[in-house]
């Protein structure tokens, strides 16, 4: 039981859950996942936003700055950054990763065929993004699949004594559900995850408090039986075609796999933007 799970107050809980989102929110990192997210889509926010401003003073000798009406503001986007992350992520991994373990076909055959291509996708994500996150899990067969989780919905809780070593993660996005009512809302579903269980929490578009999702919305969301908190994955137990019971199982570890684009955590985004804002000039 991690330390959020272990609040069973709802008020208490949504605090919690908040504080760490709010400052996720608020923070350098997630401010550099927009800005790159934008300039990697050719949507360059500061440019368009950029003006070009004369400094005048009042009758009252009070100086002012407005914008110059008679001044050229070329605002051309470009898509410089797409160019440069995409050319370096395919050459980074454009050759197909070889794995060499005991029984690297059946990892290779588990693993799939888009696996490249998911690399791929997380890679150019870290250049965009500082980092991006793969997410491992087994499928409802019993296959090892691996996902891409987007940075900007995962929150790394850290241990106190090891900063790469991640005791939670807290993984939050909007889902549309019916309320009480019958309307469809826009909510924030939260999962918690520890080395051996995630805990998933919904808000109240009422109350706005975070809720445990009761067994009835777990099987909604995964067409069968799950406890909350549920283990990272379950074995049926079979006596002929009959499951006589269900085992919970755990990786022993939060299943998040950090991919960070380089060793001082910066996007490639960094040493160019400059470049780019005297490119519209």
């Amino acid at each position: 039981m991690n330390r959020i799970n272990m609040i069973q107050v709802p008020k208490e809980v949504t605090k919690v859950i908040r504080a760490y989102i709010d400052d996720f929110e608020g923070s350098q990192l997630r401010y550099k996942m927009k800005l790159g997210h934008d300039y990697y889509h050719s949507d360059n926010t500061e440019i368009m936003k950029r003006k070009m401003l004369i400094y005048a003073e009042t009758d009252e000798g009070v100086p002012y700055e407005t914008e110059d009406p008679y001044k050229s503001n070329n605002k051309l986007p470009s898509g410089y950054f797409k160019m440069l992350t995409d050319q370096k992520v395919n050459y980074s991994l454009g050759k197909d990763i070889t794995f060499k373990t005991n029984d690297s076909d059946t990892l290779s055959g588990n693993l799939g065929k888009g696996f490249q291509r998911l690399l791929k996708k997380v890679a150019t994500e870290a250049s965009t993004s500082v980092i991006g996150w793969l997410h491992p899990y087994i499928d409802d067969k019993g296959q090892l699949k691996t996902r891409n989780v987007p940075s900007e919905q995962v929150i790394p809780v850290y241990q106190p004594y090891d900063n790469r070593a991640l005791e939670l993660v807290i993984r939050y996005y909007q889902v549309t559900v019916r309320n009480v009512d019958g309307e469809a809302v826009r909510v924030t579903r939260v999962e918690v995850w520890d080395e051996e269980e995630v805990t998933y929490y919904q808000e109240n578009d009422k109350t706005s408090l975070f809720n445990l999702l009761d067994q009835q919305e777990m099987r909604d969301i995964f067409r069968r039986e799950f406890d909350n908190p549920k283990y990272h994955f379950q074995r049926d137990i079979k006596y002929g075609q009959k499951t006589t019971r269900t085992e919970g199982l755990a990786w022993g570890m939060v299943p998040f796999i950090p991919l960070y684009n380089n060793d001082s955590e910066e996007y490639d985004l960094k040493p160019i933007k400059h470049i780019l804002m005297l490119m519209t000039l």
